[in-house]
């Protein structure tokens, strides 16, 4: 089976070059996970159990210890653990129900958080919290486009 994926509600024509201009671009989500990890010298991620495969892959490479918490039935953590400071807390915010003033709480309470943006990629980034999104989409829309 093929996957498919995008934002399929993103039109040609809107006026802006990009959405997120201040951001760091990296071309793909796994990448920019990479990034963030090497930085900030992770040594221990704090992964959901309903996750894609291409994060853990990220994780064995670099020799980064993976350990799984739960998500409740509104997909959103389930985690009581106090984080060292070589470890982070990755949260997906799977459909983008996760909003800003949940995430602002989650920071309050734990210092090292990756909030993995990828599927809601209107929620505007919060300073202090690293976020993973998809940018450049339009111009990817624009190629594909050309191809068919």
């Amino acid at each position: 089976m093929k996957e498919i994926g995008g934002y399929f509600g993103i039109e040609q024509g809107t006026g802006r070059s990009e959405f997120y201009p201040s951001l760091i671009k990296l071309n793909l989500g796994r990448n920019a996970l990479l990034y963030v990890l090497r930085a900030k010298k992770i040594h221990k991620i704090y992964l959901p159990y309903y996750l894609c495969d291409s994060v853990l892959l990220i994780c064995k490479k670099e020799n980064i210890e993976p350990e799984f918490y739960q998500i409740d039935s509104n997909f959103l953590p389930i985690f009581d653990k106090t984080l060292k400071n070589d470890e982070v807390l990755y949260v997906v915010n799977y459909f983008g129900q996760i909003n800003n003033r949940f995430v602002k709480k989650l920071s309050n309470r734990y210092k090292n958080i990756i909030l993995d943006n990828v599927q809601s990629f209107f929620q505007k980034p919060l300073n202090h919290i690293d976020t993973i999104t998809i940018k450049e989409i339009r111009n990817n829309l624009q190629k594909n486009r050309e191809k068919i």
